[in-house]
């Protein structure tokens, strides 16, 4: 009798520690969780494959995380159209603008003398473009005329020329006063006084 009490004792114990490892060991076990994206795709956070979640359409940087694609230097890569990445406009350079003394010569003109009542023409030649002297060149040579402010005088311009900062000083023109023609020079900007030429059409000096 007592035999049989042992070996059932034995036996309940034996299975107790059994049941009681084994209750540890899945306890010890957790399930996976798991983490819902915008876009309902899964991404297995423990215990399990993982998936690629959604990107936004944002390409990886190098870094290793989504953001605007950049060129090799840095800088925001440029879209079609002339802008940039962030819808910037591209800067585009303007051509300089054409002044008014270019392209006169052999064309005929009409004179605004600004303020001037009258033009004295001197003695003296220059070739178009040229960077002058207005005194050293041209203040002393000889008076050949007098040009009169009016409407309907009209000029011959051979040439125009500038000094050293790129201002028109002089012109070299042909004028027909009174049935008298005459070339020489005239001033355009000194000592104050600014005049400036403009071009006419169909309009010829014989």
């Amino acid at each position: 009798m007592k035999t049989k009490i042992i070996a059932a004792s034995v036996v309940f114990a034996v299975g107790f520690i059994v049941g009681l490892g084994l209750t540890y060991a899945l306890l010890s076990k957790s399930p996976p969780t798991t983490i819902k994206t915008d876009a309902s795709k899964t991404v297995v956070a423990a215990g399990g494959e993982k998936v690629d979640s959604t990107t936004d359409g944002l390409a990886p940087n190098k870094e290793g995380g989504n953001g605007p694609q950049t060129t090799a230097a840095g800088a925001p890569a440029r879209a079609p159209g002339g802008v940039t990445a962030n819808n910037q406009p591209a800067q585009v350079e303007k051509p300089a603008a054409k002044k008014w003394w270019t392209g006169l010569k052999g064309k005929t003109c009409k004179v605004d003398m600004g303020r001037a009542g009258a033009l004295i023409m001197r003695q003296g030649g220059l070739k178009d473009g040229e960077v002058v002297d207005w005194m050293t060149r041209f203040g002393r040579n000889p008076r050949i005329g007098l040009i009169p402010k009016d409407d309907q005088i009209r000029l011959l311009v051979h040439g125009v020329g500038i000094d050293i900062t790129g201002t028109p000083v002089a012109a070299m023109v042909t004028v027909e006063i009174e049935k008298n023609k005459k070339t020489g020079i005239i001033a355009l900007h000194t000592q104050g006084l600014h005049v400036s030429l403009h071009p006419l059409t169909c309009v010829f000096l014989r």
